[in-house]
């Protein structure tokens, strides 16, 4: 069921979705289409250089179906072809790097808890993930961005 707005918005949100939506023209066709002119779209996502790409572990244990990380330049080129501007790119690697640092840390100290309600198997699989993913953010193996997109306003 697709979603019709008779009034276009002012701004559009997408954190952490990114890497659920792969097909870059159809996503940009909707945020074009959904915004009024000089409406903003604002989103944040983990990325791989290529598109695609996303480590075996990944696959098979955290994100088994439709998860592909994000890829900035594939994604600006999409841009590119569109009337959406770019209004600012930011690495957002070291807070991604923090953040999962946090999670990891949170997780370990609720260990007990998680162990007894969902078991080992599952605490292990999300340290893994965490832990992974932060040195992943912190050795530059994986990237992280915060992108601004503006339709420009009628002429």
């Amino acid at each position: 069921m697709e979603y019709s707005s008779p009034l276009p918005y002012d701004a559009i949100v997408v954190l952490g979705v990114m890497e659920h939506l792969p097909d870059y023209p159809s996503v940009l066709q909707h945020f074009h289409r959904l915004l009024k002119p000089g409406g903003r779209v604002y989103l944040d996502a983990s990325a791989f250089r290529e598109k695609y790409s996303k480590p075996t572990f990944i696959s098979r244990y955290i994100f088994p179906g439709d998860h592909s990380y994000f890829c900035l330049h594939a994604f600006l080129a999409e841009v590119a072809k569109t009337p959406l501007e770019v209004l600012t790119v930011h690495n957002d690697r070291h807070n991604y790097f923090l953040t999962c640092k946090a999670w990891a840390e949170n997780l370990d100290h609720a260990q007990d808890e998680i162990v007894r309600r969902w078991g080992e198997t599952l605490y292990r699989r999300f340290r893994l993930y965490l832990w992974g993913s932060a040195q992943a953010f912190l050795s530059r193996s994986m990237d992280a961005y915060r992108v601004v997109l503006e339709r420009p306003g009628d002429a």
